[in-house]
C-alpha cells in the first residue's frame, strides 16, 4: 500500500474498520507492506498501559461515579435502617418508662 496517498484517500484500519489510520508502523521485520495503525491500535501496541482513549476514560469515570453513588446509597440506606431501629428502641423504652411511672403513681396514690 502506498503511503503517498492524497488527502481524499484515507486509509482505514484493518482491525477497526471505520477508524482512520494515523500512523505507519515501520517496524515490519522484512515484510513488504507497511502496517498502518489507527489510534486504538496504536494504544494497544504502546507498552504503557495507562494510556486510554478520551471516550473510554469518560466511560470509566462515569462508571466510577455510578459505583460511588450506588455505594453511597447503600451506606445511607444502612444508616437509615440503624436509625429506625434506634428510634424504635427509644419508643419502646419510653412506653416502658411511662407504664412504670403510671404504676408508681397509682401505688403512691393508694
Amino acid at each position: 500500500m502506498s503511503i503517498l496517498l492524497s488527502d481524499q484517500d484515507k486509509i482505514s484500519c484493518k482491525t477497526h474498520k471505520y477508524e482512520t489510520c494515523i500512523v505507519a508502523d515501520l517496524n515490519t521485520k522484512g515484510k513488504k507492506d507497511v502496517n498502518f495503525l489507527c489510534i486504538k491500535c496504536l494504544l494497544k501496541q504502546h507498552s504503557n498501559q495507562k494510556l486510554t482513549l478520551i471516550e473510554d476514560t469518560k466511560k470509566l469515570i462515569s462508571q466510577m461515579k455510578s459505583q460511588k453513588m450506588e455505594k453511597q446509597t447503600k451506606e445511607n440506606e444502612a444508616k437509615r435502617e440503624t436509625f429506625k431501629n434506634v428510634l424504635s428502641q427509644i419508643k419502646e423504652f419510653k412506653i416502658t418508662l411511662d407504664l412504670t411511672f403510671d404504676k408508681m403513681t397509682s401505688f403512691v396514690q393508694q
